[in-house]
């Protein structure tokens, strides 16, 4: 299995993409056809929870990034528009 877990600063996806296309090579590989239905079900379970940490990773990196844009790095703006070192 390939690793997908490291950060792309560029593309705050892109474990992401990278997660699921190891997957998708996963279940394309002649090797998954001795799985049964049980244990498929029990990789797709495992790693498309994965997958769907990875998404949720991807958001909060990007939401992340575009605050600090807008608020400059270093501060938080808070819920009453104050900055916050």
């Amino acid at each position: 299995m390939r690793s997908y877990d490291a950060f792309d600063a560029i593309d705050p996806f892109a474990a992401a993409a990278s997660a699921f296309d190891c997957l998708t090579g996963t279940l394309a590989d002649p090797e998954s056809a001795r799985l049964s239905h049980h244990e498929l079900e029990d990789l797709l379970e495992a790693r498309g929870r994965e997958l769907l940490r990875l998404l949720f990773q991807g958001y909060l990196d990007q939401h992340e990034r575009r605050e600090r844009e807008q608020t400059g790095a270093g501060a938080v703006r808070g819920a009453d528009g104050c900055l916050r070192p």
